[in-house]
């Protein structure tokens, strides 16, 4: 891992699309995952790859890539705070902090997401996810390395609050609870751990002014959820 304190702030990001091509002619523009066609379809908005860490990213809208907001893979120290995430087609933000069989630490603590509108409109999409399938033997979530609260979620299909939308498919009770009574008592060995987040955020209607360039009414409920207040 390696933390090199990048900021990310005030940029809107649209549409992103992945593309890749196993036998240079078939070009995977913007599709799901395809492994006949060697489509991968990973495309974020913002991609913190390889272990990186230490990243700032707030005050951000990011609008619709082919799989979601944000990804943090295998890195951590990131903070993700004000942003207004807009349609993700899979899930808005993917953590990949990872346990493996062989008991190493992959990833590193400390990821924050903070008062961030998370806006669901596909049925589809979650708004925090594991890379792969939920606890997959390869790579399985360590949730007490995640500090998420004062968050605001909304689905204008779905019931957010009974929905699998977070890690280990669970509900937004459920992540809230955390496991703080798993068999073993450790944190670095499974079943893992974690105190629960998530538990002064809000599921309500942010009040969009302008969905597409995510501006809120001065009445939003978002407007309470200020990190400041919550230090």
């Amino acid at each position: 891992g390696f933390d090199l304190h990048n900021v990310i702030r005030y940029n809107k990001v649209s549409r992103v699309l992945g593309s890749s091509s196993t036998d240079g002619r078939d070009v995977c523009r913007g599709s799901a995952a395809d492994a006949a066609r060697g489509c991968r379809g990973l495309a974020w908005s913002i991609y913190l790859d390889g272990n990186y860490a230490g990243a700032t990213i707030y005050g951000n809208v990011l609008d619709g890539s082919s799989k979601g907001a944000l990804i943090v893979n295998g890195g951590g120290n990131v903070s993700f705070y004000n942003n207004v995430v807009l349609a993700p087609k899979t899930a808005a933000v993917e953590l990949s902090a990872c346990y493996s069989g062989d008991a190493a630490r992959v990833a590193w603590p400390g990821t924050t997401l903070r008062a961030n509108v998370f806006y669901l409109p596909d049925a589809g999409s979650s708004a925090i996810a594991l890379p792969g399938p939920p606890n997959a033997r390869e790579c399985t979530m360590i949730p007490g390395r995640v500090d998420s609260d004062r968050n605001l979620f909304w689905s204008p299909v779905a019931d957010v609050a009974a929905r699998a939308l977070f890690p280990a498919n669970g509900t937004l009770a459920a992540w809230r609870r955390g496991n703080a009574s798993a068999p073993g008592g450790r944190d670095d060995a499974p079943p893992f751990r974690w105190a629960g987040g998530d538990r002064r955020s809000r599921v309500a209607d942010p009040l969009f002014a302008d969905v597409a360039n995510g501006v809120l009414e001065p009445a939003s409920p978002a407007f309470a959820l200020s990190p400041i207040a919550a230090s």
